[in-house]
């Protein structure tokens, strides 16, 4: 929060490098960080509104920068940890804070796949959705940035492997 120009040249020198040393990949989506209602973040403030509003104020500020010098590539909301997203005091907390904040409409909503199906998380995701639209604001779509990072025994990869995929192609059915 105290240094914002600091920020946008990280961020900066992180899309540019892509770019530079791997055109192939194209840069559509950065984060500025990852379940922040964890005490990595939350817990160096002295309330959980301090740390939703500072984070809110870095994400503005590096949302702008990114829209105006990347605007091929879209700054990501958070995934909120399934803690603060999935209950209602985290909702009101923390997700509720960041729809009705941030300065942009979100295009869309960063969120982790795990063991759930396709339909809980369709589900999660009508229900942001749905209070987006209350508040005025477009319907953001869902973006998969984590599925289930232990797999298991290597003889239970394809397996784990194939129920993603299946969740995953039931979900692009249901934008």
């Amino acid at each position: 929060d105290r240094h914002p120009d600091g920020v946008n040249r990280y961020y900066s020198a992180y899309i540019r490098n892509i770019k530079k040393y791997a055109p192939w990949v194209d840069v559509d989506f950065v984060q500025l960080s990852n379940e922040p209602n964890y005490s990595w973040w939350s817990g160096q403030f002295s309330s959980t509104r301090e740390s939703v509003d500072t984070w809110l104020r870095v994400f503005n500020r590096l949302d702008k920068y990114i829209r105006q010098e990347f605007p091929q590539t879209t700054l990501l909301v958070p995934c909120l940890a399934s803690s603060a997203f999935f209950s209602w005091s985290g909702w009101k907390n923390w997700t509720l804070p960041i729809l009705k904040n941030a300065e942009h409409p979100l295009e869309y909503y960063n969120y982790h796949l795990y063991d759930q199906g396709a339909y809980t998380h369709l589900t999660w995701m009508e229900m942001l959705q749905a209070q987006t639209e209350l508040l005025g604001r477009g319907r953001p779509q869902g973006v998969v940035t984590e599925i289930n990072y232990a797999l298991g025994e290597p003889r239970n990869f394809r397996e784990r492997f194939r129920f993603f995929a299946d969740q995953l192609f039931t979900a692009l059915d249901h934008p």
